[in-house]
């Protein structure tokens, strides 16, 4: 038999994510309205001023409104990089110290005419 049903899911105002996505990826449906505050609730998700929010936003919220809660500096090594890095203990951010230098992005479609001491993205090359 196939017959309708009208189901409730929730879902973030802020990313769109769907309350139960990340635990088992599919969003979770409820037969109420009220089953579903219920169950947001439960998992860390905020209903305010006409918004719901999941557990991930409401920390990006606090951290925007009240400051990061950063945790110690560790050191580490990637790349070409070496510094410290820390990260919040709240909403997931990074921040390194010395910040890395910027991207360069070549426009391979357009090299320079002097390739005389272009590396190619081989940075273990031989000029």
């Amino acid at each position: 038999m196939i017959r309708e049903k009208a189901i409730f899911e929730v879902e973030c105002d802020r990313c769109q994510s769907p309350l139960g996505y990340a635990d088992d990826g599919c969003a979770w449906h409820f037969d109420t309205h009220q089953a579903a505050l219920e169950e947001l609730t439960e998992c860390g998700w905020v209903q305010a001023a006409n918004r719901l929010l999941c557990s991930d936003c409401v920390a990006k919220e606090a951290c925007a409104l009240l400051g990061h809660t950063w945790g110690d500096w560790e050191p580490v090594e990637r790349f070409a990089y070496s510094g410290l890095r820390r990260g919040c203990e709240l909403c997931g951010a990074g921040e390194l110290d010395p910040p890395p230098p910027p991207l360069v992005f070549v426009d391979l479609s357009n090299p320079p005419s002097d390739t005389r001491d272009w590396r190619w993205f081989d940075d273990e090359q031989e000029a």
